[in-house]
C-alpha cells in the first residue's frame, strides 16, 4: 500500500484546521499508525528541502511542531481518561 493517499488525506485534514480546537477534532481521527506514516514523510520532506528550499525549511518545521503539539494534546487526554 502506498502511503502517498494516507499522507495526503491527513494533509488535507489538518489543513482545515482553523484553530486548535478544530486541529484536535482532526487529530483524534487520525490512528497512530497513520499519524506516524505522515510525520516520518514530513521529516523526510524537511530533510529534502534543506538542501533545495532552504526558506521553506522554517515554515514546515513551525507547522510539524504544531501537529506534534496537538498529537501530544490527544495522547494527554487519552492516558487522562483512563
Amino acid at each position: 500500500m502506498s502511503i502517498t493517499p494516507i499522507v495526503t488525506q491527513i494533509s488535507e485534514q489538518l489543513a482545515s484546521a482553523r484553530c486548535e480546537q478544530d486541529l484536535d477534532n482532526e487529530l483524534s481521527t487520525i490512528s497512530e499508525a497513520d499519524w506516524q506514516l505522515f510525520i516520518d514523510h514530513l521529516s523526510s520532506q524537511i530533510k529534502k528541502l534543506e538542501e533545495t528550499e532552504p526558506e521553506r525549511v522554517q515554515s514546515l518545521r513551525y507547522l510539524m511542531h504544531s501537529y506534534l503539539e496537538g498529537w501530544q494534546r490527544k495522547k494527554y487526554r487519552e492516558l487522562s481518561c483512563r
